[in-house]
């Protein structure tokens, strides 16, 4: 089975260490980051999301098989290289998860953060990368987060609650992906492994990236 090409990770090629400093040389992404180019488009079109959104999902799923919670999965840090591929980056809150363990640090950003992670009980295995994943899905096809309030206890609310609205104009396909990764209960939240099955990732879904992406090993933890 072939690997996923790259890990659409960003790549460390190099460490430096010195008396004082420890430097760190890293795989080059010239594109700038998704929010940014989402901004510029201020929405992107299903078909467009849909390729850069898999991607990420392959990026994710090359962690996850490594037993590595991102906990910071957003547009700021999804990167393009030149070809407009993606790079996953900025690890600086994940760890490494066994199964069963029941994690209990709260991070992460405000708008994208997990209800689990915000009710302060412990979360285990990888559900709160896919809530994640879902806030990002719907910001690429709509352009803002679906939770966003002035006051934080208000965002609380409503991630904890699950309020958010998906807009008609988006396919149903699509409208019942971001349902699906959106589910306030974890043990009920679709996994990677669906999330790659589901019709929306499989609509108009291009045989050369089918030969060139293939998630390895048992994403499920």
């Amino acid at each position: 089975m072939k690997k996923v090409r790259h890990a659409n990770v960003i790549r460390l090629l190099e460490v430096f260490e010195s008396p004082k400093h420890l430097l760190m040389v890293m795989e080059y992404a010239g594109g700038g980051d998704l929010l940014q180019y989402v901004k510029k488009r201020r929405r992107l079109d299903e078909f467009e999301a849909r390729r850069i959104f898999k991607q990420i999902v392959y990026g994710v799923a090359h962690c996850h098989c490594r037993s590595v919670l991102h906990r910071d999965i957003k547009l700021d840090n999804i990167l393009l290289d030149k070809e407009g591929d993606v790079k996953i980056c900025d690890f600086g809150v994940s760890r490494v998860i066994s199964k069963g363990q029941k994690i209990s640090e709260q991070c992460g950003t405000p708008a994208y953060i997990a209800p689990e992670i915000i009710s302060d009980r412990g979360y285990q295995g990888f559900s709160a990368d896919i809530w994640s994943l879902g806030v990002l899905l719907y910001t690429l096809l709509c352009g803002s987060v679906p939770f966003k309030a002035q006051e934080m206890q208000v965002l609380h609310d409503q991630i904890v609650n699950g309020c958010f609205e998906v807009p008609q104009c988006l396919s149903p396909e699509a409208r019942d992906l971001i349902r699906r990764m959106l589910v306030v209960n974890p043990k009920e939240r679709i996994s990677i492994s669906e999330i790659l099955k589901h019709a929306w990732i499989k609509l108009f879904d291009s045989i050369l990236l089918d030969q060139e992406y293939q998630v390895e090993g048992d994403i499920t933890l």
